[in-house]
């Protein structure tokens, strides 16, 4: 870091959990001398409260929320735009860059950028997807504000190559300068365990329970898989709109005994711990149309990998295409004949599932945020009074 006790960061973010913005701040907090964090709850969260945090030397001194404003449709947008702008123009201080998740967070550091605020603005691209809207019109206005953001910000940061990519197919226009900053984990921090410390027939799935990521297929699935591995059973993590739906399901299935429903787990530790003593990773994401998967990176699939589980996956994100070419699990269609026939094969025969594991926890190293934003930030520059200095040295 260069100079590191001089540099000040403003990062803002829509947030539901945890996410790439609260690693970022994680990653910077002790890197250098003040961050503000800002974050905006999506409004199905169950506080949607606009939040504040002051970090100082790597410690928070300031917290703050807003009231929970409830606006209809697009004019929460409006409301989380107001709160970024007032409350850091409100700080009186000058910010060295500030990162942007998503449009309009992003164009509040460009507005500040104007007003002298802060000194460069990252567009922190967390859920691209060229039809983000069913109305035409919200959809052309996204696009809009995209390419706004893509062409004056100083840096774009994508999850995945497909970003740029369906940019580029979308217009014949300079899309400015973008880099890819993939999904990591905390390597330091996961601890996979030794061969005898798992339950060699545990499947596992994290994630929200929601339409598209295919935890319906894997509940639908489970009968085939039990009746053929008997000791084989189903450990979910996370909630969501249709986790009664799925229970529902299971029961009907005569497989809730099967299934551990654990539920939401705040604490990232906890759940990672959960996953290490498990054995495959399931990630079957439904192929839908515009689907946020294809164009982003889901952490999910790292997860698993980290933690040592071969994964399971349909070819639906880009990080299918390396689960492949590296041997760390297998990729199949979004049908159920083949999640059966996957997962009985990764139960049943060892010596392919150590070679996947394997493979799984020698690709974990490249996966670590600290490396993935120490990269990402060579590529940006503090500009100083007289000359641009960098970020990382």
């Amino acid at each position: 870091m260069s100079d590191s006790r001089q540099v000040s960061v403003a990062v803002v973010s829509h947030t539901f959990a945890t996410g790439p913005a609260h690693e970022l701040v994680e990653f910077l907090r002790k890197r250098v001398s003040r961050i503000d964090f800002i974050a905006h709850p999506f409004d199905y969260a169950k506080d949607i409260r606009t939040s504040h945090e002051k970090f100082v030397g790597g410690h928070r001194v300031t917290f703050k929320r807003a009231p929970a404003w409830k606006f209809p449709g697009v004019m929460i947008f409006a409301k989380d735009l107001f709160y970024s702008i007032i409350w850091l123009a409100g700080e009186k201080r000058r910010f060295d860059f500030y990162v942007g998740a998503d449009g309009i967070n992003c164009l509040a550091g460009l507005f500040l950028r104007r007003l002298g605020v802060v000194k460069q603005v990252v567009f922190y691209t967390i859920d691209y997807t060229p039809t983000r809207f069913r109305n035409p019109v919200l959809n052309h206005m996204y696009r809009i504000l995209d390419r706004y953001c893509v062409q004056n910000s100083d840096l774009t940061w994508n999850l995945s190559p497909r970003m740029s990519q369906a940019r580029r197919y979308l217009t014949t226009k300079s899309n400015g300068r973008e880099i890819t900053v993939p999904i990591g984990v905390w390597v330091d921090r996961i601890k996979p365990r030794s061969l005898e410390g798992i339950d060699r027939h545990a499947l596992a799935f994290i994630g929200h329970l929601r339409r598209g990521h295919g935890i319906e297929l894997v509940i639908r699935a489970l009968p085939r898989i039990v009746s053929r591995v008997p000791e084989a059973r189903l450990v979910v993590i996370g909630s969501g709109p249709i986790e009664e739906d799925l229970k529902r399901l299971a029961k009907e299935l005569n497989v809730n005994h099967k299934i551990d429903f654990v539920g939401f787990i705040r604490n990232h530790e906890d759940a990672e711990k959960i996953l290490a003593s498990c054995s495959i990773g399931l990630a079957p994401y439904e192929p839908l149309h515009d689907s946020f998967s294809f164009y982003t990176d889901p952490g999910k699939p790292k997860l698993y990998l980290a933690c040592g589980l071969p994964t399971i996956i349909t070819a639906v994100p880009w990080i299918a295409e390396i689960i492949s070419q590296r041997s760390m699990g297998t990729v199949v269609r979004y049908d159920e004949e083949q999640l059966v026939e996957a997962a009985v094969r990764l139960l049943l025969d060892n010596e392919l599932y150590m070679s996947y594991r394997k493979n799984a926890l020698d690709y974990a190293s490249e996966l670590d945020w600290s490396r993935i934003f120490e990269s990402a930030l060579l590529e940006l520059s503090i500009r100083g009074e007289d000359q641009p200095k960098a970020i990382i040295e």
